[in-house]
């Protein structure tokens, strides 16, 4: 089946930054090690429940902190594999992992170990060897995806979409609509990148991206909270869609240039992540796309999180859990323009 060549229509937004930010007026308070009771010094991600602890997922199993100590759990404690490749939390707070090569697992708080593919079923249902992505869902649920298509867990149920025939293939679900509705990315014969609108297995419509995406160009691509975002590893170009909608199948695209290759991007509560492949951590108003601040030390950053007392987690690959606290006090430069030396009030913007 040929698709139609349809009318795009979008809302191009351009936000470059030259120079970087500044770290936010955050300090590095301490970092956390094996010597503290890690199971290894490489951290992949962290997440906060919603009693407060910590989950830091390792090369070496995922650990609960309490504020003073690591609980480390393996597959002694039902974790399909060791390494822990990424820990996300679902909107009714079940903490759910992703472990290198292997199907979903859950936890369970009442029996205080995970659930595997051994002890539900239903997570057995995902097929595929490649390494796996996953992202909690705004309205409930997750979807881990592969190789293999998209497959979303909401209450007890399992959602399976992948789409290909000889001229379209598209696996990656950008939006869940309703129970047989996506929004997906892919591509068709001869690698013209879409954006695809499914209902009941059948293609509605679909949007180019290829003014984004074009053959040998070098990306990664991530989903989250029905966004895609699509980065060029190599020039540090960075194409975020969003607020998707039909008839005809349109959306908006925002773009960041950071300048830098990237490594890595993440997601937390309120910021976007762009890891540059010089160690710098970009942290971003994950709404706005507004640039924040800047972090980078002596240490190889996997990931950065923020928690609900404003504290920064920098994940490593050689230093273990970095913490980041905010200073008590922070300098602000005047511009060079100002000549007022006297202050009778302060205010902040928001």
């Amino acid at each position: 089946m040929l698709l139609k060549p349809l009318t795009l229509s979008f809302l191009l937004t351009v936000i470059i930054f030259t120079a970087h930010a500044q770290d936010g007026g955050y300090k590095l308070f301490r970092s956390f090690t094996v010597a503290d009771g890690l199971p290894s010094n490489h951290i992949y991600t962290c997440i906060e429940d919603n009693s407060g602890f910590l989950w830091v997922a390792t090369d070496a199993g995922i650990a609960r902190f309490d504020g003073k100590h690591f609980q480390t759990f393996t597959t002694k404690d039902g974790l399909p594999d060791n390494e822990v490749l990424d820990v996300v939390k679902e909107k009714n707070g079940r903490i759910w992992v992703n472990c290198f090569r292997h199907s979903p697992a859950y936890f369970d708080a009442v029996k205080n170990r995970f659930i595997n593919a051994a002890e539900d079923t239903l997570l057995a249902k995902v097929k595929g060897t490649s390494i796996m992505n996953v992202t909690a869902l705004l309205n409930g649920g997750v979807m881990y995806h592969n190789e293999n298509g998209s497959y979303f867990f909401k209450d007890g149920k399992l959602t399976h979409f992948n789409y290909a025939t000889k001229n379209v293939f598209s696996q990656l679900v950008i939006q869940k609509l309703e129970k047989n509705e996506f929004i997906s990315y892919g591509f068709n014969r001869g690698s013209n990148f879409q954006c695809y609108y499914i209902n009941n297995n059948k293609i509605t419509d679909s949007a180019s991206l290829t003014n984004w995406i074009k053959p040998g160009f070098e990306f990664a691509y991530r989903v989250h909270q029905n966004k895609l975002y699509l980065s060029n590893l190599l020039t540090g170009n960075y194409y975020v869609f969003s607020s998707f909608q039909l008839n005809p199948l349109r959306f908006t695209v925002d773009t960041i240039a950071i300048n830098e290759p990237i490594f890595w991007t993440g997601f937390t509560p309120t910021y976007f992540n762009i890891l540059s492949k010089k160690g710098a951590i970009n942290v971003f108003n994950k709404k706005t796309l507004q640039l924040l601040f800047t972090l980078s030390g002596n240490y190889s950053p996997k990931a950065l999180y923020n928690d609900s007392k404003e504290n920064i987690w920098v994940s490593t690959v050689d230093k273990g859990l970095l913490l980041y606290k905010k200073r008590a006090i922070v300098n602000i430069a005047t511009p060079d323009n100002f000549t007022g030396n006297t202050y009778l009030s302060i205010a902040k913007k928001n």
